[in-house]
């Protein structure tokens, strides 16, 4: 969110000094809001960046506990990276994964395709419009507005950044577009190219059409029937038939319960979590008001 804030900024510099000091002031107010809910989360600012937790209070996971931050981290700068799709019968873990760049290769064999995929509708609209576009000579020494030129270089680092932490497309999907957009915007007013606003509309129209029309058919071919039908599936993926559990921990007033399958907990009236290994690290009590509390041991 850092560039998003830069940009704020940007936009906010003809502003009057009290405006902006609102700004500031109603932006400070929320960022506690949000460290505050993540430090009673996970006893972190910023989780899961371990430099930011707080290790003495009781509620942040401390080393070798399901959810230490920096373990978290790794898990999941791992995933993000294909670690799941090594295709080696010996799949390397999370931490010899990433200490080369082999991972990659790994990556790139799915996602490339994948982005691709996710912005060749962009490049079609952008060549549609070159196609219809004309030149007009614009007697003018203004440069291309250093707002827009400071976004393209910003999404372009925000990219590398992207690329090297948390390459999945969906984290990144802004980044590119804002930078297709503003290239695109660049190359315009560069050559001085216009299109007219009736064939820009139509344009649209057709674009939204056909965002309408995939949407549809992807619903569509997702359509199916299953037991407990129009009801989401609530008790696994695939049959929706209730699952199995195991009870880790039966006290008198609540039940901790783990999935036999080792899948996803899914609905249930119980606490249901997917490791086991807190039946020895958690420490369960409810104090003279009747509130329930859970801590690490």
């Amino acid at each position: 969110m850092l560039p998003v804030i830069l940009i704020i900024f940007l936009i906010l510099k003809n502003l009057s000094y009290k405006n902006i000091l609102t700004f500031i002031y109603i932006s400070l107010f929320c960022s506690m809001i949000w460290f505050c809910k993540n430090i009673i989360n996970t006893g972190c600012l910023i989780y899961p960046v371990d430099r930011t937790c707080l290790e003495n209070l009781n509620w942040t996971s401390k080393k070798n506990t399901h959810g230490y931050a920096k373990d978290i981290s790794i898990q999941s700068e791992a995933w993000s990276k294909a670690w799941i799709d090594q295709t080696s019968d010996i799949k390397k873990n999370y931490k010899e994964y990433l200490n080369d760049y082999k991972w990659i290769k790994v990556w790139s064999k799915r996602n490339l395709k994948l982005i691709f995929e996710k912005l060749l509708p962009l490049f079609i609209v952008f060549t549609v419009l070159l196609y219809f576009s004309r030149k007009k000579i614009i007697n003018s020494k203004k440069k291309f507005w250093n707002t827009e030129i400071f976004l393209i270089l910003m999404s372009f680092f925000s990219i590398l950044i992207w690329f090297f932490k948390y390459p999945i497309f969906r984290y990144g999907s802004g980044f590119f577009v804002i930078l297709l957009i503003f290239c695109f915007s660049k190359y315009f007013y560069s050559n001085q190219l216009i299109v007219k606003d009736s064939i820009f509309k139509n344009i649209l129209y057709l674009v939204l059409i056909f965002f309408i029309a995939k949407n549809i058919l992807r619903i569509n071919n997702d359509y199916e029937t299953y037991k407990y039908y129009p009801l989401p599936k609530i008790f696994s993926e695939n049959d929706n038939f209730k699952k199995d559990y195991d009870i880790l921990l039966d006290l008198s007033e609540i039940k901790i319960i783990y999935p036999k399958d080792s899948k996803a907990c899914y609905y249930t009236t119980n606490i249901c979590t997917h490791h086991n290994e807190i039946k020895t690290n958690l420490e369960i009590y409810k104090n003279k008001y009747g509130y329930i509390f859970f801590k690490n041991k």
